[in-house]
């Protein structure tokens, strides 16, 4: 089975990515991190400014809308895609996805669009990018299609625009749902958004395994033979236990068919398929006295 090699993408793509980012936003990413430091999302899914007088919007508002969204984009997928310190060694720490939020929120309100979509097709804004979505009782269908700058919602536009008049000639929600499908893999067959190519980043997830693997650190050759010796001790001196017990019941002549050694506790127990009681309880006790292992008699 394939898997996304997030880690190999990471250093091949974001990594490079947001090392080119603007200076300013770079600054900005990591002042959000500060600012919104222990804020969440509210209820509506979006992350809540900072009770700063609106000094954080500010420095966003400040930015242009190509600026803002490529920053979006690179810095969620940088953090996203991010692979352990181990691997990501000295690499720049990014709170990526509080300042993407924040960022999409900036860049819906510039562009007068929402944060859902009731139903038929319109566009979204996540992640930096804009998405031509469709949406019915019965459907959910989206694709990213451009960045979300001026020049992404005028070509995100005009790609809604002929979804609708697909789905509109159609009169059923079945026959309306099935032609928006049809056209979104039209779409996804012709759009060259998204900004970064994970095609070929796809492999066996045994590949990431034997990886991870090479990275354990060497095992204590010592400590490993060890473990197994004093596993191995235990379970002979269970074992031994076991038999010797049976040896001596057989030996004097007491029924082995009502007794069981618990190797979990060391103690046998006598009883455990019928109780005994009175006289021959009285009897087993006898015999018993000299048993040489810890047990019980259940009454």
């Amino acid at each position: 089975m394939k898997t996304f090699d997030h880690e190999k993408a990471w250093q091949d793509l974001a990594l490079p990515a947001y090392k080119q980012l603007p200076t300013a936003a770079l600054c900005l990413i990591e002042h959000a991190a500060i600012v919104a430091d222990g804020l969440r999302q509210d209820s509506a899914c979006n992350m809540v400014w900072p009770d700063d007088g609106g000094k954080l919007r500010e420095m966003f508002e400040r930015l242009d809308s190509e600026t803002l969204a490529s920053a979006s984009h690179v810095s969620y997928v940088y953090n996203h895609w991010k692979p352990s310190a181990s691997v990501a060694g000295d690499a720049p720490k990014s709170h990526g996805w509080k300042f993407s939020d924040y960022a999409d929120q900036v860049l819906r309100a510039r562009f007068g669009l929402g944060r859902d979509i009731k139903s038929g097709a319109g566009l979204l804004i996540h992640e930096g990018t804009i998405r031509v979505c469709y949406s019915s009782r019965d459907s959910w269908t989206w694709h990213e299609v451009a960045p979300a700058t001026e020049n992404g919602i005028v070509a995100a536009s005009k790609i809604a625009d002929t979804i609708r008049r697909k789905v509109a000639v159609h009169g059923g929600m079945a026959e309306r749902d099935n032609a928006a499908y049809k056209a979104f893999e039209e779409i996804k067959s012709i759009a060259a958004w998204p900004e970064f190519d994970t095609s070929g980043y796809m492999v066996e997830e045994s590949v990431l395994e034997l990886r991870q693997a090479a990275r354990m650190p060497k095992p204590d050759k010592a400590k490993l033979a060890e473990k197994v010796r004093a596993a191995y001790d235990n379970d002979v001196a269970k074992a031994n236990q076991e038999r010797d017990g049976y040896l001596w019941l057989i030996e004097h002549d007491i029924p082995t068919d009502n007794a069981i050694f618990y190797d979990h506790t060391g103690q046998w127990s006598f009883g455990w398929r019928r109780p005994y009681t009175g006289e021959a309880r009285e009897t087993l006790l006898k015999a018993l006295a000299k048993f040489p292992f810890s047990y019980d008699v259940k009454a």
